[in-house]
């Protein structure tokens, strides 16, 4: 997942959408997803919240 969606995820909610989506479709394919630019540790809650 590009950083830009993890970065702005706080402030749009939109990115949180896309996020959300793009875990679940993965969890579907039984795919892993990787996660670019996390530095906050908000960023990091939010991310293991949905499994990531």
């Amino acid at each position: 997942m590009d950083k830009s969606f993890v970065q702005e995820r706080l402030t749009d909610s939109v990115n949180k959408s896309i996020i959300q989506s793009i875990i679940s479709l993965a969890k579907t394919l039984e795919m892993s997803v990787v996660a670019e630019g996390v530095e906050t540790f908000e960023q990091y809650t939010f991310l293991i919240e949905y499994r990531l």
